[in-house]
């Protein structure tokens, strides 16, 4: 066989290989609905709310859950979707005494499963210049269920009505305040095997952040304990979660070894 003979059969070989990895994978996805259990390292299984079936996930105050990356997924761009169900609840800032910082529900993707790595993700939160009533923030920080010391602001308003009563204080601290009539909302985390990642609002508003190495796992936090504040903004549901892989650069070498023997062809 020529050397060139010998290029063309190893080039169709390993065009053909790639198109046998790639293509598995970018068709799998791992789907979670809560209708056959709940794989989340916590929260509880509920009838209310549920998107389209008939269980979601309640995450209430202080509690954390997570969802590891699936192993044959780690080291990929991965694409996680969540329907996150915002109940309404806010802080009224007209009220004598309010706090200067309470955080409530966050949900989002980490590195490292949260523990030395970073965070990313969106969250309801109330701070001086981040009213809980105006829309939602983002951030990345070293914990998902720490304090968040540099949030910004993502962009609203907040995609639900909000309740009539705003989390009030009764004189002895704060109390929460009443659901208001709740939505549910796509939120989209996309994040590459190198940790940049993006993340977007039914489809819209993207926002980029770093989280410096490839994502691990899904979280969801249901709202900070606060000393003065009580808990009210906690609470959120989730329901239908979706992982799926995007190995876009084993793609893009699959389609420069085709064009090899295309040229090579010629």
């Amino acid at each position: 066989m020529t050397g060139q003979g010998t290029i063309l059969v190893a080039a169709r070989a390993a065009a053909l290989l790639i198109l046998l990895v790639v293509t598995p994978m970018a068709s799998a996805e791992l789907i979670v609905d809560f209708e056959s259990g709940n794989p989340f390292s916590g929260g509880t299984l509920t009838e209310l709310y549920s998107t389209s079936a008939t269980h979601s996930l309640f995450v209430t105050a202080g509690e954390g859950v997570t969802l590891a990356i699936p192993t044959e997924y780690l080291g990929h761009s991965v694409k996680v979707t969540m329907m996150v169900y915002d109940v309404g609840r806010w802080i009224d800032r007209t009220v004598d005494g309010h706090p200067s910082s309470v955080y409530g529900p966050r949900w989002g993707v980490s590195q490292d499963n949260g523990e030395s790595g970073e965070s990313a993700g969106a969250t309801i939160i109330e701070k001086t210049f981040l009213g809980s009533s105006q829309g939602y923030g983002f951030s990345h920080e070293a914990r998902f269920t720490s304090s968040w010391w540099s949030p910004q602001y993502y962009g609203g308003p907040r995609q639900c009505t909000l309740s009539d009563n705003g989390g009030t204080n009764d004189g002895s601290g704060w109390v929460m305040g009443t659901e208001g009539t709740g939505q549910w909302t796509e939120w989209t985390f996309e994040v590459t095997a190198a940790g940049a990642a993006t993340f977007y609002r039914d489809g819209g508003g993207a926002q980029s952040l770093d989280i410096g190495a490839a994502a691990t796992e899904v979280w969801v936090y249901g709202g900070r304990n606060h000393a003065t504040a009580g808990l009210p903004l906690a609470d959120v549901y989730i329901d239908d979660v979706t992982i799926v892989p995007e190995p876009a650069t084993m793609g893009l070498l699959g389609l420069g070894l085709l064009g090899l023997v295309a040229r090579r062809r010629k």
